[in-house]
């Protein structure tokens, strides 16, 4: 299993290789991840601007880890 993430990973060879390989991971997103990621995107823009662009993880830590479970929760729920 090793050996095939590492040729899926590491055996790219120019551009035009990259972009289908992308396009073809993103094939394999469940949209409940994606839609996950977009509605964090700006409570993290908000936080990383009030930081000025420095770290800013600790502040989102807490928020995170409980949006997180909740959506794992609402994933697995609707993976079933």
């Amino acid at each position: 299993m090793l050996e095939k993430l590492h040729d899926r990973v590491y055996r790219i060879r120019d551009v035009d290789q990259l972009s289908l390989r992308l396009i073809e991971e993103w094939e394999h997103f469940h949209q409940v991840f994606i839609d996950e990621a977009i509605r964090q995107w700006r409570p993290r823009l908000r936080t990383c601007l009030r930081a000025h662009g420095g770290h800013f993880e600790h502040r989102l830590k807490l928020r995170l880890m409980f949006a997180h479970m909740y959506t794992l929760t609402i994933t697995s729920a609707r993976l079933l």
